[in-house]
């Protein structure tokens, strides 16, 4: 659809002059949703999911700090993400870190944390003795 490319393509503009450049954008936005016969219900609903999309990426899926952005409480945010059929999963997926076991295995260059000791002795102890890291 149209819509969807003029809206992931738009990047803003810097310097002097920028509200009045976005305003112009915007205005010739709506005038092609208009042309194109798209309804004022699905227009603004694209228009909902697209800001939502962008704040949320911007605070790397964060609801609570996107809620505040939009000023709207983080409850207002959810119900709305649902009534969208939005899937943030996206958003966070390409932003979560390594699950523990991954992030061990990173740390250690690859070994698994507790390689190498007897199977049924704790994390941290040798025999009898336990290991102090000072």
């Amino acid at each position: 659809m149209k819509l969807r490319y003029l809206l992931a393509s738009h990047k803003p503009r810097r310097g002097r002059g920028e509200g009045t450049i976005l305003k112009r954008e915007l205005d010739t936005l709506i005038t092609q949703m208009h042309s194109a016969g798209m309804a004022y219900n699905e227009a603004v609903r694209q228009f909902k999911r697209r800001y939502i999309l962008e704040v949320l990426a911007h605070h790397k899926g964060n609801q609570c700090k996107a809620a505040d952005e939009l000023g709207m409480h983080r409850n207002t945010l959810s119900r709305t993400l649902a009534e969208l059929k939005m899937d943030t999963t996206e958003i966070r997926n390409g932003i979560r870190r390594p699950v523990q076991s991954e992030r061990g295995a990173q740390a250690l260059g690859g070994r698994l944390l507790g390689a190498g000791r007897p199977r049924n002795e704790p994390l941290g102890q040798r025999g009898n003795r336990l290991h102090n890291i000072a």
